[in-house]
């Protein structure tokens, strides 16, 4: 599969009666997932990028103007006539639902969630690089007990703080997890044990430099499949 453009079609409007805290709500859920459009290879497009610019440009004096009328919708349905494929995130949206249905009509893909979409830059395996990591063991209802037979093995083995095995989403986390925690000084022998250990359970691992962002993105690894995580609280802070 070659990169792909991908039009990310949303809601903007809908839901939010136009209190602008909502709209930039929605707009910031399209943004993260043309951030993890971009991560995974393809190049992200938002009729927003295109269309708000232009609408102020115009002289509009408020959302659902003439204006605003003129160039919101219009250009999007010209946009996803020049997209390989059309992500669709979000709740109810008429004008989503109808970017979903022109890329239909052009013949282009369509997807409803980011998995859907494969990736096609290499994922990052762990680096030693950092002084202290935090490796995160996914796991399922059906291998929660692999997964802390694993931890309780690496605590013993490696000294590892293990921490609880969370049988429900916590922080970023989009799996059920447990957080082992780790030095530098291990980070070779335990980061090959775990890797070959794991037995097909992925593990995110992260540096810890004191920046949440940061650490959950620049300095995100893995071991086995990647997952797009939940950062919003890490933007709200």
């Amino acid at each position: 599969m070659q990169a792909q453009m991908i039009l990310v079609a949303g809601p903007y409007r809908s839901g939010t009666n136009d209190d602008p805290a909502l709209i930039a709500r929605n707009v910031q859920a399209m943004t993260e997932a043309s951030l993890q459009l971009f991560r995974r290879g393809h190049l992200p497009v938002m009729g927003e990028w295109y269309a708000l610019p232009l609408i102020e440009h115009a002289g509009s004096s408020g959302i659902g103007d003439p204006v605003f009328n003129e160039i919101f919708h219009p250009i999007s349905r010209r946009l996803v006539a020049k997209c390989d494929g059309c992500l669709r995130i979000g709740g109810p949206s008429a004008g989503a639902d109808e970017m979903v249905a022109l890329a239909r009509q052009h013949g282009k893909a369509v997807y409803f969630a980011l998995d859907e979409i494969p990736w096609l830059t290499p994922i990052q395996r762990p680096r030693n690089i950092h002084a202290l990591y935090h490796a995160h063991v996914y796991f399922g209802p059906k291998t929660v007990e692999q997964a802390r037979a694993l931890c309780l093995e690496a605590g013993q083995r490696f000294g590892v703080a293990v921490g609880r095995v969370h049988e429900k989403l916590v922080g970023p986390h989009p799996h059920w997890s447990c957080q082992l925690a780790f030095g530098t000084e291990i980070f070779e022998p335990f980061i090959a044990w775990l890797d070959e250990n794991r037995n097909g359970l992925d593990v995110f691992v992260h540096g810890l430099t004191g920046d949440d962002l940061e650490d959950h993105t620049t300095h995100a690894y893995w071991l086995g499949n990647s997952t797009p995580l939940n950062l919003e609280m890490f933007r709200r802070g």
